[in-house]
């Protein structure tokens, strides 16, 4: 899986991680982690918006467990 730091404030930390790819963007799951607490919203999101963010620095690659193969979404 391939996830990114999400750029914001400093009172927890943010990450996405991308589940699945679809004709129009990603599946994915953004991770909340805060004051003890880890909270996960799954969501869609296009691709030129993953695109932009990407490129705006908003979102950062991590560090993280080799690539696993994406499962793809019927549409």
């Amino acid at each position: 899986m391939r996830e990114y730091t999400i750029q914001g404030d400093a009172t927890g930390k943010r990450y996405l991680r991308i589940i699945g790819e679809i004709s129009s963007g990603y599946e994915v799951v953004i991770i909340r982690e805060m004051d003890g607490y880890v909270r996960e919203h799954h969501d869609i999101m296009a691709r030129h918006l993953f695109d932009t963010c990407l490129r705006t620095g908003y979102l950062t690659p991590r560090e993280t467990a080799p690539d696993v193969e994406l499962r793809s979404a019927v549409s």
